[in-house]
């Protein structure tokens, strides 16, 4: 394993206009110029930030195109050949039931074969399915830290509750880290995070950061 965490652990960043005008994941995981003015340093297991960063990291964006006449399993097979080199002594059989296995974790077995869609030419898979499919495309590409931008935004709460709780049901099963930035979720939601950063809208002041379950209790 390329990073060893004690812990699975399934944070949240709750707060508005982080960072370069946007959310967290996009310029941490990214590193795309923005508008505004941020520096500091980024460290990344204790050491500066090198190659290996873009190996174990993966960014989740809030809308992920994909090709509508896509089911979900070619999605993921298709994005974890890019990623991922598969080994001589692992046959495709083998790999292909490697990656049933993250669709059956994030509960998307029942949908294997359905067009991914576009909501309007094509019917296809729901929003929440769609934003759940985003994660398991990073899965297969072997990442062992997911920045999750926003992935309960335009959902129901229905949705919104079932993303996250297959995310954490993910962080867990895979023992990897999962963080997200989520504005304003409702306590069902909120109460699924292991770990809490709030910070103020502008600038980005660190107001708590801690175990989600400390500041509840107060």
């Amino acid at each position: 394993m390329p990073i060893a965490l004690a812990d699975a652990s399934f944070p949240a960043f709750a707060a508005k206009d982080i960072l370069a005008g946007k959310s967290l994941g996009e310029p941490v995981c990214r590193f795309v110029e923005k508008t505004g003015h941020y520096g500091g340093t980024i460290h990344f297991n204790g050491r500066p930030r090198d190659k290996l960063f873009h190996r174990v990291t993966a960014y989740v964006p809030q809308e992920d195109q994909m090709p509508k006449y896509l089911t979900v399993t070619e999605a993921v097979e298709f994005n974890g050949q890019l990623k991922f080199e598969r080994p001589s002594e692992v046959s495709r059989a083998m790999r292909r039931q490697w990656l049933q296995r993250r669709l059956e974790v994030l509960g998307l077995e029942n949908v294997k074969d359905t067009y991914i869609g576009d909501g309007t030419s094509l019917r296809g898979i729901s929003g929440g399915q769609k934003r759940r499919l985003s994660l398991a495309k990073r899965l297969a590409s072997g990442a062992q830290v997911f920045f999750c931008d926003e992935p309960t935004s335009g959902l129901s709460a229905t949705d919104a509750e079932s993303c996250i709780r297959y995310m954490k049901h993910t962080a867990s099963y895979y023992n990897v880290l999962v963080l997200v930035v989520i504005h304003q979720p409702r306590i069902e939601v909120a109460n699924l995070f292991d770990q809490l950063l709030l910070m103020t809208s502008n600038p980005g002041r660190i107001v708590y950061n801690g175990r989600m379950k400390d500041p509840a209790r107060a």
